[in-house]
């Protein structure tokens, strides 16, 4: 064999490993390499109704149902809607509890069974090429080592059954809208508020997404509620949840303290860079349509 035809193995066997391996945690919006003359900043995540405190009350968890309309710019966009995730509102977007799972590990999915994904199953976005998935894998990864941690389900299966259950009548409301002629995202709230879900924030800017109030009580189960019903449908009369000590370091599966800028990360125990959720975090940015190009190759 010769030398180029070995460093290729080499390499060939580097990306399939860490295909295989898939890391637990990505940060919001930087799964993938953003396409040639994308603005990463406009998908910069803020906190919820443009720096609106969600309050628990006495429920136990509190959050929003994230939904994409699929009118929005980049991986945004897409025919039809579907569901982004489920955010319990932790510090500092709000004072929920983060109660963890019993197993941390991601869900180990088969490349060849995509409908195991279930909601996060979608068509890939338009400026998407790839057809193997890898970008629907690495989000819902992604989501779970971000926001499933803290939701109070079992493991990742159990974070993936919660998220597509609760999306899939306000998907249909959207849908439906859509269908009817809706052509603003103002018309689309309007619709899922008429059909009874308490709409939070409406993004009419570059992502296009409608997020939904939640709550739980400490039968963890998670149901639709405007913020000022929390105590009532999910309240344990208890004292609110504490809220964790701002961080000043970066771990593993947590956010680390807030920043702008990956200078603002440069000297922060364990920080590699600055996320696009506005935090310092651990984990390095991963090319996985690279990944999934190698894998497809393989």
């Amino acid at each position: 064999m010769s030398f180029v035809a070995l460093f290729v193995c080499v390499l060939l066997n580097a990306a399939i490993t860490c295909a295989a391996a898939r890391p637990s945690s990505f940060e919001e919006a930087s799964i993938l390499r953003l396409p040639d003359g994308e603005d990463e900043s406009r998908l910069r995540v803020m906190p919820s109704g443009s720096n609106t405190y969600m309050d628990c009350g006495t429920a136990t968890v509190c959050g929003v149902l994230t939904l994409e309309t699929g009118w929005g710019g980049g991986l945004y966009g897409h025919a039809s809607p579907t569901v982004h995730g489920l955010w319990p509102q932790v510090p500092p977007y709000g004072n929920s509890a983060c109660l963890r799972p019993k197993n941390k590990a991601p869900a180990d999915y088969d490349w060849k069974h995509p409908e195991l994904l279930k909601c996060y199953n979608t068509e890939l976005p338009k400026s998407y090429t790839k057809k193997d998935y890898s970008q629907e894998y690495g989000f819902e990864t992604h989501e779970w080592g971000k926001h499933g941690m803290c939701c109070g389900v079992k493991d990742a299966k159990d974070f993936l059954d919660t998220v597509c259950d609760l999306s899939e009548r306000p998907l249909k409301v959207i849908q439906e809208a859509e269908n009817d002629g809706a052509t603003d995202i103002n018309s689309v709230a309007e619709a899922l508020k008429d059909a009874g879900f308490p709409v939070y924030y409406v993004d009419g800017g570059y992502t296009k997404q409608i997020e939904l109030s939640l709550c739980a009580g400490t039968d963890r189960a998670w149901q639709f509620s405007a913020p000022k019903d929390f105590d009532r449908l999910c309240g344990s009369g208890g004292p609110f949840p504490p809220s964790p000590r701002p961080a000043e370091e970066c771990v593993p599966m947590q956010h680390g303290p807030p920043c702008s800028s990956n200078s603002d990360c440069d000297r922060v125990p364990g920080c590699v860079r600055c996320a696009n959720s506005g935090f310092c975090t651990d984990v390095e940015l991963i090319d996985v349509a690279a990944i999934g190009g190698a894998h497809e190759a393989a």
